[in-house]
């Protein structure tokens, strides 16, 4: 039987949190502001419904079906975006995470780790790369290594903390310029490993893993999705932390990444009152019906969470500029949207 998760505890030195400017990760460039693309809707028969689904048109070197807006008009002069190729690169994306798929039953084969360390652990993780103001994509990949070392390696008790601030390591090499000394890392920790321990944890996962850590995150996925509902600031902030959320929830893990970034899109989007529009649906690759279950989960997951004694992700977003005064009122409206039947 699995010890309580209260003999698991992340050893810590004060983490204070970073200024990274809000958004700036919305694309890939900073955007300021709403970009609106209205559909106008019109009566149609069955006929001609059928004919538009039939129909294509060549716009900017791609063929896109009439019905939908091409997100990516204003970005054909900026070679930094890579518009010409970004169907491609999206549709590769699609491809690679389901080659590196998780196991969602692997805590089974874990006789001392449990979900609930897991989740203090990763909870610990949040503070520490708010910490050094790194970017989210350095957060993502750092749950995924842990995720992928956990499901291959049976780890003691007092190891666990040390897997996690390795992967951290390994994760900010891989993402970032500018990287955090390994003291620092270790005095995090309350200085509890020694430096050979963690080179040799560090390795330990490399070698594990194969030395291949690729894989496209929600945070990826959102961006797209992003763009595609034309979302503003505040409703791009709202789905990335429910991505952040699911990080913490283990029983997620089932779920791809684009799936969980696109339901924390119709999310955000039901509580602005907007809709899942086939704009969106082409550009995420699902319909709104097929992601309403994990989005259900998500949304009870995330109000459920809310009084959890897992609150590094929503001290992080209530100090934001964007969110820190309206994130109680979301959170009230999610409560609303988890009640009815949607």
């Amino acid at each position: 039987m699995k010890p309580s998760n209260e003999n698991f505890r992340v050893n810590v030195n004060k983490v204070q949190q970073g200024n990274r400017t809000v958004l700036s990760d919305i694309g890939n460039h900073v955007f300021h502001g709403k970009i609106d693309r209205k559909i106008e809707i019109k009566k149609k028969t069955a006929a001609t419904r059928e004919s538009e689904v039939l129909t294509t048109i060549f716009r900017n070197n791609k063929y896109l079906p009439a019905y939908v807006v091409d997100i990516d008009a204003l970005d054909y002069n900026d070679p930094l975006l890579c518009s010409d190729y970004i169907s491609d690169i999206y549709k590769n994306m699609l491809k690679q995470e389901k080659r590196c798929t998780l196991d969602p039953d692997y805590m089974t084969g874990q006789p001392v780790i449990t979900k609930g360390m897991r989740a203090i652990l990763l909870d610990w993780l949040v503070d520490v790369h708010l910490r050094y103001n790194f970017h989210p994509e350095s957060l993502y990949l750092t749950t995924y290594i842990i995720d992928r070392y956990l499901q291959t390696t049976q780890v003691n008790r007092k190891k666990l903390q040390l897997v996690g601030i390795a992967a951290f390591y390994i994760a900010i090499k891989y993402e970032e310029i500018f990287l955090a000394s390994t003291d620092d890392l270790l005095y995090l920790t309350e200085n509890s490993y020694e430096i050979n321990e963690f080179i040799q944890m560090e390795a330990k996962i490399l070698k594990a893993l194969d030395f291949s850590l690729s894989r496209p995150t929600s945070i990826h996925f959102l961006r797209r999705i992003s763009k595609a509902a034309s979302a503003d600031i505040e409703q791009h902030t709202f789905a990335r932390y429910l991505t952040e959320i699911a990080l913490i929830e283990y029983s997620l893990l089932s779920y791809l990444p684009s799936q969980i970034a696109a339901a924390a899109s119709l999310i955000s989007l039901k509580i602005f009152d907007k809709s899942w529009t086939p704009t969106l649906q082409y550009y995420s690759s699902y319909s709104e019906d097929s992601l309403k279950p994990v989005a259900r989960q998500i949304a009870k997951l995330a109000w459920k969470s809310w009084t959890s004694k897992y609150q590094a992700i929503h001290r992080k977003f209530g100090n934001r500029k964007v969110l820190k005064r309206d994130l109680p009122r979301l959170m009230r409206a999610l409560n609303s949207l988890v009640s009815s039947d949607w």
